[in-house]
């Protein structure tokens, strides 16, 4: 009877140092799945700041989704196996399948340009050389925002102001001065000018215009 007990005692210490264990791996992987929506979602912040070392922001979020769906795949069977009995699994199971779905819905973050600013009124870009890409975009609430995707991500914003054919950029040293609609290549143009007698403004082509 004694040894019996003694067992007892053993088995059921034996069974809540593994519980310990398992509820610990757990939360670590639960911490990990917030890190990478963080990450994920707040990256229309973090990528001017990466400059060229974006890239290994992508390849570390593709790495990382991939291991997030490795996980989905494994805890998916072994709580199919427990009938999911165990509530720190269910709760890692129901990260996962929220982080996952939002991830294939909104690859480049919930947060963007549109959410902060509202809708574009006008876009237009232009690719150089490199297949870098250069685009802008006149917000409804008077903001400008121009990215340049080019080895990494850079952004110039500021406050616009229209006037007939002429958009004003106000206040933004770092930026042209101001953009004209329409020029010899066509209406879908704005020509970009950085001073009133500049002879050869840069081109950007119109691919959304609700001014």
């Amino acid at each position: 009877m004694d040894i019996t007990l003694h067992f007892s005692y053993i088995s059921a210490a034996y069974k809540q140092v593994i519980g310990n264990e398992v509820y610990s791996k757990m939360k670590n992987q639960i911490f990990l799945v917030i890190g990478f929506f963080l990450l994920v979602h707040t990256q229309y912040f973090l990528s001017p700041a990466l400059g060229i070392f974006e890239i290994y922001f992508f390849l570390l979020f593709i790495a990382l989704f991939i291991i997030l769906n490795i996980m989905f795949v494994y805890h998916s069977i072994k709580s199919f196996k427990e009938r999911f009995l165990y509530k720190q699994r269910n709760i890692l199971l129901a990260c996962l399948v929220i982080v996952i779905s939002i991830t294939f819905y909104k690859p480049t973050g919930l947060i963007d340009s549109e959410v902060l600013h509202g809708k574009n009124l006008l876009t237009a870009q232009t690719e150089g050389a490199a297949n870098c890409l250069t685009e802008l975009e006149l917000k409804q609430d008077g903001i400008f925002i121009e990215h340049t995707f080019c080895f990494g991500t850079q952004r110039v914003s500021g406050k616009y102001t229209v006037r007939l054919d002429t958009i004003w950029f106000n206040d933004s040293p770092e930026y042209y001065k101001f953009g004209v609609l329409g020029s010899k290549f066509g209406k879908n143009v704005i020509q970009l000018f950085e001073s009133n007698d500049e002879e050869y403004p840069d081109h950007l082509f119109i691919t959304e215009n609700e001014l």
